[in-house]
């Protein structure tokens, strides 16, 4: 999660080019409901988000009802 698109497709790149799926997302309740939808392996979140910090959203990841905490 990343609020800047640049590094959101720089990350997208990086992961599609070694051939692994990845869903992007802006905001923390877009990656809450993808996470909601198919638990992932691997999550990189930025620390310094606008509306929650990087913390605070894997806190929420980790404790909300999309199990994968």
């Amino acid at each position: 999660m990343d609020d800047r698109k640049e590094n959101r497709d720089v990350l997208g790149q990086m992961l599609t080019s070694v051939r692994l799926r990845s869903v992007l997302c802006r905001q923390r309740g877009e990656a809450l409901r993808a996470v909601q939808e198919k638990p992932p392996q691997v999550v990189f979140l930025d620390l310094l988000l606008p509306d929650m910090n990087g913390i605070a959203a894997a806190q929420a990841l980790l404790s909300g009802p999309c199990g994968i905490g």
